[in-house]
């Protein structure tokens, strides 16, 4: 039987991803990300050990690819749902298609979506399509389910 994780364990594993993400972005030490994430590093180290890496001089490095799960947002015909993605890949994936749509819904710009003509995600273990078309996509933005603060899901 699967373990339920509480809000505070999904929480510090969100802030773990996110300091996972800093430190590949923009190249920020394991102490400095967890510290801008609000994570000890620590914490991160415990729960993130097959992403991190110590280099030569002692210094810890996120691994530029994984397979961990996260519960994510994402966009389908019916709205906003939540699924199980696994992989840096997928995970950075769905977050560039979900700033596109908002930049499509803030702008009118529909340049940065087509590079997602024909992608899809694996979420739940299925292929999901990511959405494209304009229309729907200004008509869920109307209906405001295109309104989601956070792409990690608390779930």
């Amino acid at each position: 039987m699967a373990h339920k994780q509480s809000d505070r364990e999904l929480r510090t594993r969100q802030r773990g991803f996110d300091a996972i993400y800093l430190m590949r972005s923009r190249g920020y030490s394991r102490t400095r990300a967890a510290r801008e994430a609000h994570i000890d590093p620590r914490t991160l180290q415990k729960h993130f050990s097959s992403v991190l890496a110590q280099d030569a001089s002692g210094r810890y490095q996120a691994r530029s690819g994984d397979n961990l799960v996260a519960y994510m947002c994402h966009l389908t015909r019916e709205g906003i749902r939540i699924g199980a993605v696994r992989g840096s890949r997928n995970r950075a994936l769905l977050a560039e298609h979900a700033a596109a749509v908002d930049h499509l819904l803030r702008t009118g710009d529909y340049s940065r979506l087509r590079k997602f003509r024909g992608k899809a995600v694996r979420i739940d273990g299925k292929l999901e399509p990511l959405l494209t078309d304009k229309r729907v996509l200004k008509d869920l933005g109307d209906a405001g389910e295109t309104s989601y603060i956070e792409l990690y899901a608390l779930a």
